[in-house]
């Protein structure tokens, strides 16, 4: 399980996300500020990425966001595939000079 600040608030996004028909841009925002908070700390964990992906799949899946795992990509909600990408990037980023 992934029971930190972090995992719930990235939980609490997807919650908000799962009972609106249609994101507002803070809403989005929001999730990738917690979604990258979420990577940096699971990454400082020594997770590997797709460990991590599969686990910010299971936390929407928790809370009732579609992940499209059927041909039908508009089986899927938009935020899963943002939140995959956003895990890739952060994960891969380069780190800034001290």
């Amino acid at each position: 399980m992934y029971e930190t600040d972090a995992g719930h608030a990235v939980r609490e996004s997807f919650r908000t996300l799962a009972n609106r028909p249609g994101a507002s841009l803070a809403d989005e925002e929001l999730l990738q500020q917690r979604i990258f908070a979420a990577v940096d700390e699971l990454k400082a964990m020594d997770w590997p990425i797709e460990r991590i992906i599969v686990r910010i799949k299971e936390v929407a899946s928790e809370v009732g966001v579609q992940l499209g795992h059927t041909r039908y990509a508009a089986d899927r909600h938009p935020a899963v595939a943002n939140a995959i990408l956003w895990c890739a990037e952060r994960y891969y980023r380069k780190e800034e000079p001290k």
